[in-house]
């Protein structure tokens, strides 16, 4: 009874996570399809003005920087919360797999969850480890540059 119980409580947890992933990937696709289509805006704004001068574009390649960078805190707020969510997935996958290590010595899911809540080095470990894996994927990302994912 406490294993379907507890069973019940992982899997809940583990579903409410990838909805949450989910949700990310969805806000995510949207506000890249809302920069194509404002992009695409700005593309036919520049072609009606057809302006030679130079005062004009400058004022419209402020305004094209200026989404630019909007879009792209956008994009790094959105992928903080995805590396966020997944780090937390990883943190209870690696519970999950140890509270199975730990049933061979005999510990109860209950017993390991306390243990490691209270343990504030285990804690922090694994919050430094889903940090230095978070900082390795946005290192990633800005090495390979905005436009290399299109």
């Amino acid at each position: 009874m406490v294993e379907a119980y507890l069973s019940e409580v992982a899997n809940f947890d583990q579903n409410q996570r990838q909805i949450r992933l989910n949700e990310l990937d969805r806000v995510f696709t949207d506000k890249e399809n809302e920069l194509r289509h404002k992009h695409l805006g700005l593309k036919e704004l520049a072609d009606r003005l057809g302006s030679g001068d130079s005062q004009a574009l400058s004022v419209k390649q402020q305004m094209l920087l200026q989404q630019v960078g909007d879009l792209r805190r956008q994009l790094a707020q959105v992928q903080s919360d995805l590396w966020r969510a997944q780090g937390e997935v990883k943190v209870q996958e690696a519970v999950l797999a140890a509270t199975a290590a730990d049933k061979e010595l005999g510990l109860s899911q209950v017993e390991f969850t306390l243990a490691v809540a209270s343990d504030p080095l285990l804690r922090q470990f694994l919050m430094e480890l889903w940090i230095l894996e978070r900082d390795k994927a946005i290192t990633e990302s800005v090495a390979q540059g905005p436009l290399a994912a299109r």
